[in-house]
């Protein structure tokens, strides 16, 4: 069975990269968290949200009022868990997660079948959980400078996947090979 994505690697001291902006949703009107804040709005017109650079360890309850949300941007916090309402966002597609401190894969992710593009770099977990699978609409999976240590067999069963962006992470050979056999 063939994979219906490119794996990017790096090998020895090169870096192979993928250009982010080639995935996302550039269409929408993205608030910051914090100018939302003290306004009178319909929270269900809000289709983009970001709280980069906040140093939050934790998501505001007045969050899960935004069920319309397309894109929520948490980039740069200092987040350790994701709160479960977060998988009641059913037309969330763009979720960015790159640089918190997440050291266990959120599972929360995996009952979020409709996120298409998922950023994680720049994390410590080390491992992905085979419910990743369950995300069956994920075209771009970023897992820079996040030390992995293996792939599971789910993400073969995710027929969108187009690439997984792993700049910055070591593997052996041999790993390689497997991946890209599939």
């Amino acid at each position: 069975m063939k994979l219906k994505f490119e794996l990017i690697f790096l090998i020895t001291f090169s870096v192979f990269s993928v250009f982010s902006q080639e995935y996302s949703l550039k269409e929408i009107s993205t608030y910051h968290w914090e100018k939302l804040q003290g306004k009178k709005l319909n929270p269900d017109t809000i289709y983009g949200i970001s709280f980069e650079k906040m140093k939050l360890t934790s998501l505001p309850d007045e969050l899960r009022n935004f069920k319309y949300l397309r894109l929520l941007n948490l980039k740069k916090n200092r987040l350790k868990k994701l709160p479960g309402f977060l998988s009641e966002f059913k037309q969330l597609e763009d979720l960015n997660l790159e640089k918190n401190r997440f050291e266990i894969f959120p599972v929360v992710l995996c009952r979020m079948e409709n996120v298409r593009f998922l950023r994680m770099g720049r994390n410590t977990f080390t491992q992905i959980p085979e419910c990743i699978e369950f995300m069956k609409n994920l075209v771009y999976l970023d897992l820079y400078y996040t030390p992995v240590s293996h792939l599971p067999s789910g993400l073969a069963k995710i027929g969108t996947l187009k690439k997984i962006d792993l700049s910055g992470v070591r593997y052996g050979t041999e790993f390689q090979k497997v991946w890209k056999s599939k």
